[in-house]
């Protein structure tokens, strides 16, 4: 609710996660900006309107709840392939936790070293 008075990026994860009471809720904020509160008769306005962003997936992401095809309509899923080998992850995951850092004007810290290697 903070980030829709404040005009804010909110972030969600794990949409089906999220029972289909919250996704319709979702689909309210979506198309009306705002989230009705019917307990108190009030609602609260989204300063902004809000959008959404690519739901990254791969083959293996099971749900819990798949999501509706009213809420799947307010996004854009981007189907993303698995890496071939533990090389090409853990490039990814150095990749984007140093382009995260950097972002976030992190000190550079020394890279982990692997199981069974050894100490020079």
């Amino acid at each position: 609710m903070r980030g829709m008075e404040d005009g804010a990026i909110v972030r969600l994860e794990e949409l089906t996660r999220m029972g289909a009471d919250v996704q319709d809720t979702l689909i309210t904020i979506l198309s009306e900006k705002m989230l009705p509160i019917p307990e108190l008769n009030d609602a609260v306005h989204a300063k902004t309107r809000p959008s959404t962003s690519s739901l990254p997936r791969t083959n293996r992401d099971k749900g819990v709840n798949e999501l509706s095809a009213a809420l799947k309509r307010r996004f854009n899923v981007v189907v993303l392939p698995l890496p071939s080998s533990l090389e090409e992850e853990v490039g990814i995951v150095t990749k984007r936790v140093a382009e995260m850092g950097q972002s976030l004007e992190l000190p550079e810290i020394a890279p982990a070293r692997r199981r069974g290697s050894s100490a020079s």
